[in-house]
């Protein structure tokens, strides 16, 4: 114990001449980082203040020019550019950095509309000549298509599987959440008597020190058992709320599944060449 307060002593000893330093040193303090950002912070803002109030030039920061300066640099541009070999050398070099074939011809630009309106183009009619049934299943077989298009080119084998197993671990959960809630339920009324009990002592307790001893005992045993409670209600609630959100990928995985089956279905009741095929599933059994 002697040699622990010494050892504390020393190290304040320590700090304190640190702090202090030497002679003609500044002496320091304790939040001595804490002043030090608290003025770089002022003199930030001190700065950002200056900069807004500060005028700026308006336009641009070169020096402006005459307009005899500005008519001399448009004939020495229209003077360079009316020289075909400089013309020739541009129009090359502008074609070859966008990627086009010398002699192409490029197409016109359009010219925008009076009114300034594009025009638009008017709808495909629908052949409404064709039989009902046959729009309908070409409208079906398109569906399909479209979200066989959608869907990624890779199909899980085991996606049935995994469900099941999912479906098991779902139930699993359920039936342990089932029997927690039902302990805990007893807990509670065990508890719930157990106050009761204890309320009883009380009586006793004032007259015998043995019965106050076994009433605080119980108190305290009382209180452990309701914060271990509240501790238990507290995970599960959020055990619940992750599964809630780890439920999505099962839904999804009976959605993919079941949008499989339709569309097998579909596949089967089409038209081959004109005729209506319903082709059933034929099972091989081996021994």
């Amino acid at each position: 114990m002697l040699q622990e307060t010494c050892h504390y002593e020393w190290q304040n000893l320590i700090a304190k001449a640190a702090r202090k330093g030497l002679l003609g040193e500044e002496e320091l303090h304790w939040d001595s980082y804490k002043i030090l950002s608290q003025e770089l912070e002022q003199e930030w803002l001190q700065s950002v203040e200056q900069r807004k109030t500060k005028l700026r030039p308006k336009g641009s920061k070169r020096a402006p020019k005459s307009a005899e300066q500005k008519r001399k640099i448009s004939e020495a541009i229209a003077a360079k550019w009316a020289d075909p070999e400089y013309r020739n050398r541009v129009c090359s070099a502008l074609a070859k950095f966008h990627g086009i074939a010398e002699g192409a011809e490029r197409k016109p630009r359009r010219r925008p509309s009076a009114d300034g309106q594009t025009q638009k183009r008017s709808p495909r009619k629908k052949d409404e000549n064709k039989d009902p049934a046959e729009r309908e299943t070409k409208t079906q077989v398109q569906r399909v298509t479209s979200k066989r298009r959608r869907k990624p080119s890779y199909k899980d084998p085991l996606a049935s599987t995994k469900l099941e197993m999912l479906k098991n671990i779902r139930a699993q959960r359920t039936a342990a959440i089932n029997k927690k809630s039902e302990a805990i339920t007893r807990a509670k009324m065990l508890i719930a008597e157990a106050e009761k009990a204890a309320e009883a002592l009380e009586l006793a307790a004032k007259k015998s020190p043995l019965a106050k001893a076994s009433l605080m005992e119980s108190r305290m045993l009382i209180a452990e058992a309701i914060q271990l409670i509240e501790s238990i209600e507290h995970e599960d609630r959020i055990s619940s709320e992750n599964e809630e959100n780890s439920t999505e990928p099962a839904s999804h995985l009976e959605e993919e599944i079941d949008s499989d089956t339709q569309d097998l279905e579909v596949m089967k009741h089409t038209k081959v060449n004109g005729v209506h095929s319903s082709s059933a599933p034929v099972l091989e059994t081996r021994i």
